[in-house]
């Protein structure tokens, strides 16, 4: 869904990780030189981020860091627990001050028809915003977008505070 890996490639990618279960994804699909090797970190380094945010996110339950366990899909990245707790911890400040009806992964958004200025957007906002069509949920765009929740959530209030976005 991000765009940086061919829907060829990654099927490539997946039929051979069923074939061989010590192979993962990422690993097969930059052994394969089918995506970039610095936008394979920085989505490995931001699907990290995103897990530790989902777990601060939960109201029950536990979980522990596992050190030196065998990582099927080892890219080169490393990222030390302190790091990602603290962009978690980042994360969880700015998510409360997100509008409730954009978090809900159920609410519906609509592109406003009378934009109060003229639109700048970047390719980012472009991409998230081209998904809206006043039928898809904010839980259904994250999925389309191949990105983390956490960033498109964000994205989406911004626009909707921009007044590009309204929700319904």
């Amino acid at each position: 869904g991000s765009g940086h890996v061919s829907d060829a490639a990654l099927t490539a990618a997946i039929t051979q990780v069923r074939l061989d279960p010590d192979a993962g994804v990422a690993s097969v699909l930059r052994d394969a030189e089918a995506i970039d090797e610095g936008d394979l970190h920085s989505l490995v380094t931001e699907q990290i981020t995103d897990a530790v945010f989902d777990l601060m996110r939960w109201t029950n339950g536990s979980f522990a860091f596992v050190v030196d366990e065998p990582n099927r899909d080892g890219v080169g990245v490393n990222c030390r627990v302190d790091d990602g707790v603290s962009e978690a911890r980042r994360r969880m400040d700015q998510w409360s001050t997100i509008d409730a009806a954009v978090a809900d992964q159920d609410t519906i958004l609509t592109i406003t028809c009378d934009p109060p200025a003229e639109p700048q957007l970047t390719v980012d906002e472009w991409s998230v915003m081209a998904l809206v069509d006043g039928q898809r949920s904010v839980g259904e765009i994250v999925e389309l977008c191949g990105r983390g929740e956490y960033a498109v959530v964000v994205t989406l209030a911004d626009l909707v505070s921009r007044k590009l976005l309204e929700t319904e």
